[in-house]
Parts: C-alpha cells; sequence; structure tokens
C-alpha cells in the first residue's frame, strides 16, 4: 500500500537539508559556522517541539513568510506583489509595528519554527522588524532584498546577527539584470557582495528563470565563485511593466491563482 504523503515530514526533512548544507558551506568559516552549529541544535529541538504538538492534532510548518511591508523603491518587470497591487507607491496603512511582529516571531519560536522568510515590497525599509528578528536566534530569517538598501549600518548588523541572511535578487550579469530592475541595480549587488565576502558573511541570490537568463555565463560563475546561496523562482510571465505602473494584470492575476500550490 503506498504511503500516504505527509507534508509536514515534507517540509521537516527540507529544513534539516538546508541546515546540513549551510553547515558544509561554512566549514571554512569559524563564526558562521559556530553559528549554524548552533541554530543546527536549536532546529533539531523546534523539530521536536513541532513532533509534540502534532500528536495533539496541532500541525505547525517549519517555516513562515512574512511580508513585513508594502513598501518598495523599486519597479521590476514581472513583480508580482505590484501586479497584485500589494505594493503601491502610497504610505502604507494597517501596516503590523515592530513591536507586533516581535510578538509573532516569539509565537513562532514557541511553536517550533524554525526559518521565517522575510520579504516585502522591501523588507529592509522596515529596520525595526529586520533588528527585532536579529534577537531570536532560534530561528533563521532570510531576507529577500532588492539590496539597494543595505548600508554600514546593515553590514554591521548583519555581522552581529548571523540568523539574518540577506538574499539579494539579481537576474544574472549587467544587462539582463538592470533591463528588469534598473539601471545600476547590478553594480551595486556587486559591490554588496564584495562587502559580504570581505566581512566573511553568509549571503544569497534569489533568481528569477527565464529563458533570458537560464545559461547566464555571469550568473553561473557568480554562483560557483562567492554566492553562498541560491534560491530559484519559477517565472510565471507577469504583465507588469517598470515603464507602466498601471499595467493590466488582471490574466496574470487569475492565472495564478488557478495554479496549484508549489512546496
Amino acid at each position: 500500500m503506498k504511503k500516504e504523503f505527509d507534508i509536514q515530514e515534507y517540509m521537516t526533512k527540507g529544513v534539516e537539508r538546508v541546515v546540513a548544507d549551510s553547515i558544509k558551506a561554512t566549514l571554512k568559516n569559524p563564526k558562521e559556522s559556530a553559528f549554524m552549529l548552533k541554530f543546527a541544535a536549536s532546529s533539531k529541538a523546534a523539530s521536536k517541539r513541532r513532533a509534540e504538538l502534532k500528536n495533539n492534532g496541532e500541525h505547525i510548518p517549519p517555516f513562515l513568510i512574512a511580508s513585513i511591508t508594502s513598501q518598495c523603491n523599486l519597479h521590476c518587470e514581472g513583480c508580482y506583489s505590484r501586479c497584485n497591487h500589494a505594493t503601491v507607491d502610497t504610505e502604507p496603512v494597517m501596516q503590523l509595528s515592530g513591536e507586533e511582529w516581535n510578538g509573532i516571531f516569539e509565537e513562532a519560536s514557541d511553536l517550533g519554527v524554525s526559518f521565517i522568510l522575510l520579504a516585502g515590497g522591501e523588507p529592509l525599509l522596515r529596520k525595526d522588524v529586520i533588528e527585532a528578528a536579529s534577537t531570536h536566534q532560534d530561528i533563521l530569517f532570510p531576507i529577500f532584498t532588492n539590496g539597494t538598501f543595505i548600508n554600514n549600518a546593515y553590514f554591521d548588523l548583519l555581522d552581529r546577527s548571523r540568523n539574518l541572511i540577506p538574499i539579494m535578487s539579481i537576474e544574472g550579469g549587467r544587462e539582463v539584470t538592470d533591463s528588469r530592475r534598473g539601471i545600476g541595480i547590478y553594480d551595486r549587488l556587486i559591490r554588496n557582495m564584495d562587502e559580504f565576502k570581505s566581512r566573511g558573511l553568509i549571503f544569497g541570490s534569489s533568481v528569477t528563470v527565464t529563458t533570458q537568463n537560464i545559461d547566464d555565463e555571469d550568473l553561473l560563475f557568480a554562483q560557483k565563485s562567492f554566492i553562498t546561496i541560491t534560491m530559484a523562482i519559477e517565472y510565471y510571465g507577469m504583465s507588469y511593466k517598470a515603464v507602466n505602473h498601471a499595467a493590466d494584470c488582471a490574466g496574470a492575476i487569475q492565472s495564478l491563482e488557478s495554479m496549484p500550490a508549489i512546496i
């Protein structure tokens, strides 16, 4: 008889695999390696806590995605958040405070959540939330960022708080990245990567895979040479254009809503 698919078990094994790979990737970096080994112990304890809750009928996921702001300074072509009007060029309303987000992080820790992906908009616009996340050392916070707000203050914070891992969006070389995200973005990202590398900090890249960049030599070189983590995002062909903020996205939204969830 075929075993029934257990999504809880599937996600837990995924987290364990990420932790194991991260430890391997940081073996030559004593400070990062020490943190990852400590986090591995916390992750194991969190997994045990989720198992206990599962036995009581509570199914807790090992990771969450938290969109902490609707603001963003860029207008990237194909942006799903702008396409569904979650990100707009107006002052945010009804946004949770840093204190409220900190409460959510505390609850997540108590429930055995090991990963919380911070997204937006542009999450680095909410330094109060990022600082709150930094205090929860038993949770790993990948921060999906366009990289334009990373400055010396953020470099120092990331150096002190190794549970915060910036994942910068890049499409490949200068031409393909700047064509989607704006002139000068590629050079800014490379400068950030050089600084992360010089400080011995873990960082990653988020790549929207398309026919334009799947064989990009610049991207393949960067992945092999110095990027610690790479996350590939499937491209759904959103109709939002950076030059047309009033683009009609109804067809794209309808097609997304009809798609099954992908884990």
